[in-house]
């Protein structure tokens, strides 16, 4: 099974651990093997965590990582780095997003902007993550979980009518 080291600022949702679940079960589903910091012990320093999630990280063989804007309008700055980390070690990255329009749109609409100007490249994300990412899905994490099994062809357990 090819074990996926789920990035994204899922942890801090109200209801991680069943939201984790869900996650699970669709990983099982398509023949991947889930690893979620949820998992790790939960301490209370910050350096035990980050240690936990490397050591972690550094045990997958691909990264599935949520692009979608937290607590912004842009990716999580934990799922980027945790990304760029796997980019170091020749991980492939899986990123998936809801939202189909271009970055440029998404940044021009922000406050604040003023300042900066966009290049007007069609990209989903930053294109350092972008052009990081092995596959950027547009669609559910269980879209890009089907892209995974796809591209390594594993076994699922799809029940299909017959």
């Amino acid at each position: 099974m090819v074990r996926a080291y789920l990035a994204g600022p899922d942890i801090v949702r109200k209801n991680a651990l069943e939201y984790f679940n869900m996650q699970k079960e669709i990983c099982l589903k398509y023949g991947i093997t889930p690893l979620h910091p949820i998992d790790n012990p939960q301490a209370s320093n910050a350096n035990t965590i980050y240690e936990s999630d490397i050591k972690m990280l550094e045990s997958a063989d691909i990264v599935i990582a949520n692009f979608n804007p937290y607590a912004g309008m842009l990716v999580d700055d934990g799922t980027a780095f945790e990304c760029g980390y796997a980019k170091a070690l020749n991980k492939r990255i899986y990123g998936y997003l809801s939202d189909d329009r271009y970055y440029e749109l998404k940044v021009l609409n922000s406050p604040n902007f003023d300042e900066f100007q966009v290049k007007g490249i069609k990209q989903y994300v930053n294109l350092m993550l972008e052009q990081s990412a092995y596959k950027v899905v547009i669609g559910t994490f269980e879209d890009c979980v089907k892209e995974v099994s796809k591209d390594y062809n594993l076994n699922f357990n799809i029940l299909t009518k017959t």
